[in-house]
């Protein structure tokens, strides 16, 4: 890519940012992002007044979790580039949907962001209201017919004179019949109509309700988050986002119990993601046979970003079992997924220490503590403490 294009989705990303949250990216973010799209490596990123393990471990995850709220698809090193720039040519295309149609547009504009965190809605498409024009020619055609009618008439006034009075009778009769059956015919369109209308109401305020409660999610504010996700889900209890999303907040206050139930109601509701967060609270319990074969459902289901934490997973599950070159596999095609990972690293290591592999395992120590940006579990948190510990002994 070139300059001006990466300026252009800087430009872009800072843009998005605004609309969903109405504070721009800040210089920092914007120089990680340049550095980013030029296909820099995350070590190599360097900032102005900042150190690079800054960078690293805190302000560039903070960026790649701020653009996935706003955009509402998982964005991370590998992805930004992509994501961004098809989302900047799914808004180019909707601006000229917009010029052409504005009726629709207005109504798409109201529907079409996404939900983060696994949720969207969609929009009603409307009628035209352009009114049928007949071309020339059609005109012309009609004045024909209407020439070749009124030349009939004169040749034939005396028989349709007799029997004009009947005709007259039957389409009055006609007129006053089709009126009341019109109206019934509407009636049971009216309900429909009226029933959507409300669905679709109900399913807008919970969607509006389920983003409140993953704003105060993210800025740490747990009371508001489940006050959101509790509303949207009274608005829509059939919403597995929502579902998905108060699990977490009961895990993060470590009401495992609570967040297997909502996890349980996500993953029946379709929500992939919900198959691999329930499988870690089962490793965490202790429970390493019913998190492999609830990992086995979810695999072929899943995309990469989210198979590359189920493999992680799987292949700690296996850890804890002692079945090591199974584990190693598995962590190996984790690393494969997605290599800017740190918790699939600290476990492969420890695979790789209980097989006896010393010079194996410290370099994946290195890679453990490299890939730690800022731990997002209290078990990845607890692997990097050990990575620090046998570095320095190294």
């Amino acid at each position: 890519m070139d300059a001006d294009d990466i300026s252009k989705l800087i430009d872009f990303a800072d843009r998005i940012v605004y609309e969903k949250t109405g504070q721009h990216l800040e210089a920092v973010d914007k120089d990680i992002l340049q550095q980013t799209l030029k296909g820099k490596k995350l070590n190599a990123i360097q900032c102005p007044s900042y150190e690079n393990s800054y960078v690293q471990r805190f302000r560039a995850p903070k960026l790649w979790e701020r653009l996935s709220v706003v955009t509402g698809e998982t964005v991370r090193k590998k992805t930004v580039l992509e994501v961004l720039q098809r989302l900047e040519i799914e808004r180019s295309q909707h601006k000229y949907m917009t010029a052409r149609s504005p009726s629709i547009a207005s109504v798409k504009a109201k529907f079409n962001d996404r939900a983060t965190l696994n949720g969207s809605l969609p929009y009603p498409e409307l009628p035209s209201d352009r009114q049928y024009e007949p071309s020339p020619a059609e005109h012309s055609e009609n004045q024909k017919v209407s020439d070749r009618s009124f030349d009939t008439t004169t040749q034939d006034d005396r028989s349709s004179s007799q029997n004009s009075e009947p005709k007259n009778s039957q389409n009055t009769n006609s007129s006053n019949n089709g009126l009341p059956r019109f109206m019934n015919f509407l009636k049971p369109g009216v309900t429909l109509l009226l029933s959507a209308s409300i669905l679709s109401c109900l399913f807008a305020l919970s969607w509006l309700a389920n983003w409140y409660g993953v704003t105060n999610h993210l800025s740490g504010q747990l009371p508001q988050a489940q006050f959101g996700y509790s509303l949207a889900l009274k608005l829509n209890p059939f919403s597995p986002a929502a579902h998905y999303n108060q699990a977490a907040t009961y895990e993060d206050q470590h009401n495992y119990p609570l967040a297997q139930s909502e996890y349980q109601l996500a993953i029946e509701g379709g929500l992939i993601a919900a198959y691999n967060n329930m499988a870690r609270l089962y490793i965490l319990q202790g429970n390493y046979d019913a998190a492999i074969s609830l990992l086995r459902v979810g695999l072929p289901l899943a995309k990469d970003d989210i198979k590359a934490d189920m493999y992680k997973n799987r292949g700690w599950a296996r850890l804890e079992q002692g079945r090591y070159d199974e584990a190693k596999l598995d962590l190996t095609e984790a690393i494969k997924l997605q290599s800017d990972r740190a918790s699939a690293y600290c476990l492969l290591t420890q695979v790789l220490e209980r097989q006896t592999d010393k010079k194996g395992a410290l370099s994946e120590w290195e890679n453990c503590l490299g890939f730690a940006y800022q731990p997002q579990t209290p078990e990845e948190d607890k692997w990097i403490q050990i990575a620090r510990q046998r570095l320095e002994v190294k």
